[in-house]
C-alpha cells in the first residue's frame, strides 16, 4: 500500500470539522512529534526532497531515497499518500492505487506532476501489453484530463486497405519486435477492434496527441500525464496554512498520532524564533 498510516481517508484530508479546527491550531503553534526531538524535525523537513533535476519538492510530499538514506524526507514531513520513491539519485516514483508511476516532472506553481506508467519505462522501444489505469478517483490525486490512444497487436487486416500505414508502428511488446500487426488509433475504431486480437488504451495528453505520428508513438506514450496533486479544499486549506508555518520560521510536518498537521519549531523556541 502506499503508506503505513491507519485511520480512514476522511480523516487523513482532514474532512471532519473537528480535525480542520486541530490543523489550524497545530499549524499556529509549534508541537513536538513522537518520531525525533522537536529541532531534529524541524531540520529534516526544512529540506526539500530532491530526486534528481526536475524533482524537488517540500510539503505535502515526503520519502525515501534507496541510495542515499541521508537525502530522505521522513514520513511526518508530509501527508499521507504523498511518498516518493527515488531511486539511483533521479529515478523518481510514487504509488497511486497500488500502482506504481514514474514521476517525470512536478511543478511545484502549478501544483501538478507528470508521471507514466513505469512497467514500460525501461525499455527505449517497449509499448504496454497492459495498461492498469489507477483508480485516481478513490486516491489523494485529482482523475487528470487527458486523451486515450489506443494501441491494437496481433492484428489480420487485409493488406489491400488504403491508408493503414499510417497507423502502422514498430515497437517491443512481450520481448517480440512487431512489424507489421502493431496500430494505433484514436476514438473509436471498428477495423481495429474486429481485426486484432489485442487493444490497450493508454492516457496521454491531449497536447500530445495534436503531433503524433506513426513513428512517435512510443515516445509520445512515455511522456505521460499531467496529474493535479491538490485533491480537496481541505488539502488546499492545509498547503495555505504551511504557508503561515513557513513565514513565522516553521517548517511544515505531520502528527502521525493524531493525523493532523504541524507547524516544527526551528532553533529559538516558537514557530522557529
Amino acid at each position: 500500500m502506499i503508506s503505513h498510516y491507519h485511520g480512514s481517508i476522511d480523516s487523513l484530508l482532514f474532512l471532519k470539522p473537528v480535525v480542520i479546527i486541530l490543523s489550524i491550531l497545530m499549524f499556529h503553534a509549534c508541537v513536538s512529534i513522537a518520531q525525533e526531538n522537536n529541532l531534529e524535525g524541524y531540520k529534516k523537513c526544512k529540506n526539500n526532497f530532491v530526486c534528481g533535476s526536475l524533482v524537488n519538492v517540500g510539503y505535502p510530499f515526503w520519502g525515501i531515497h534507496h541510495t542515499d538514506g541521508g537525502k530522505s524526507r521522513p514520513e511526518y514531513c508530509g501527508l499521507p499518500y504523498y511518498k516518493l520513491d527515488c531511486y539511483d539519485g533521479d529515478i523518481a516514483e510514487i504509488q497511486i492505487s497500488e500502482e506504481s508511476y514514474r514521476v517525470l516532472v512536478i511543478d511545484t506553481k502549478s501544483k501538478v506532476m507528470n508521471i507514466t506508467n513505469k512497467k514500460f519505462m525501461d525499455d527505449d522501444d517497449a509499448c504496454p501489453s497492459k495498461y492498469p489505469v489507477a483508480k485516481f478517483g478513490s486516491s489523494s490525486f485529482v482523475p487528470p484530463d487527458v486523451d486515450t490512444l489506443s494501441l491494437f497487436f496481433d492484428c489480420s487486416i487485409s493488406s489491400d486497405i488504403d491508408n493503414l500505414d499510417e497507423f502502422k508502428f514498430n515497437c517491443l511488446i512481450n520481448n517480440n519486435r512487431l512489424s507489421s500487426d502493431g496500430y494505433w488509433h484514436i476514438g473509436i475504431s471498428t477495423l481495429f477492434s474486429s481485426s486484432c486480437k489485442n487493444r490497450v488504451d493508454v492516457p496521454v495528453m491531449p497536447a500530445a496527441l495534436r503531433d503524433l505520428t506513426t513513428g512517435a508513438v512510443p515516445a509520445i506514450i512515455k511522456q505521460g500525464f499531467s496529474v493535479p496533486y491538490l485533491s480537496s479544499v481541505s488539502v488546499t486549506t492545509t498547503i495555505n496554512m504551511c504557508e503561515t508555518c513557513q513565514s513565522s520560521g516553521g517548517a511544515c510536518g505531520y502528527n502521525i498520532t493524531t493525523e493532523a498537521p504541524a507547524c516544527l519549531c526551528g532553533p529559538g523556541g516558537s514557530r522557529g524564533r
